[in-house]
């Protein structure tokens, strides 16, 4: 499960928002391309765990 929030400053105050602008979308691309990554490299850990012990 995945979910995108992004923090910014206003003044002193930090915001939370889950809207994006559009010149967020390529850094965000990107950050989503390296959370699948890891996500599906901690799988196969998982996997390969298991495996091991058996």
């Amino acid at each position: 499960m995945l979910s995108l929030h992004r923090l910014y400053k206003n003044g002193d105050l930090w915001h939370e928002s889950t809207r994006l602008g559009r010149d967020d979308i390529p850094f965000v691309r990107f950050l989503l391309d390296e959370a699948h990554t890891w996500m599906i490299e901690q799988e196969s850990g998982v996997t390969q765990g298991m495996e091991a012990a058996e």
